[in-house]
């Protein structure tokens, strides 16, 4: 396993420069970004789009997150293997990345808005059932679901964001900031509520 993260470093050498590396950097003082006001101040001047697509940011790792947290102790719980918990998410993960290269094709026939708004539902119905699910086939079924769903959803609540970038360039790198930081505040919330869940219910 340490040769992996040593292969990395040694693969980091060898990246060409980027384009524009050598070009000097604006000065910090043209529009300071700093100290929590701004922030909150950037999520007030940001467009309700924008701030749907950032909920739904947080919602996605919240619920991936913190099921991914949960659901290995659940299983063993409930009598899956190692090899069954690990499978299952494989097929998750399946689901997601080939449902993403048939996004373009799937927008076509349903609005990604519309989409966007079952996917979170379909999405949190999955999780809700899965405490009373024992046959092996409906978990495959329900991992497939939330794999479709994941994968769907990112896309979905990303396009969001690049149509807000469309409409005000200047705004482009606040979009990305404020999009990825809901995606990192729904990494580090998920796990934790699984942590207190787990607690909560009595699994070991």
């Amino acid at each position: 396993m340490g040769l992996k993260p040593l292969g990395t470093i040694l693969l980091a050498f060898t990246l060409p420069k980027f384009a524009d590396a050598d070009a000097p950097a604006k000065s910090a003082h043209s529009n300071p970004m700093l100290g929590i006001r701004n922030v909150f101040a950037a999520f007030g001047a940001s467009s309700p789009a924008l701030l749907f697509a950032t909920l739904v940011a947080f919602y996605i790792n919240f619920l991936d997150d913190g099921f991914s947290t949960f659901f290995p102790l659940f299983g063993l719980g409930v009598g899956l293997s190692l090899v069954a918990i690990g499978t299952l998410k494989g097929i998750k993960s399946v689901a997601g990345i080939v449902v993403r290269l048939l996004s373009g094709k799937i927008f076509k026939v349903i609005d990604f808005r519309t989409l966007n708004h079952l996917l979170v539902i379909g999405w949190s119905l999955a999780v809700f059932v899965l405490p009373w699910v024992r046959e092996p086939w409906i978990f495959v079924a329900l991992f497939m679901a939330m794999g479709l769903a994941r994968g769907l959803s990112r896309v979905t609540s990303a396009t969001l964001v690049a149509e807000e970038k469309s409409k005000d360039s200047a705004g482009i790198g606040l979009a990305s900031g404020i999009y990825n930081m809901g995606l990192d505040a729904g990494a580090l919330a998920g796990p934790l509520v699984a942590g207190l869940v787990a607690r909560a219910t009595g699994v070991p």
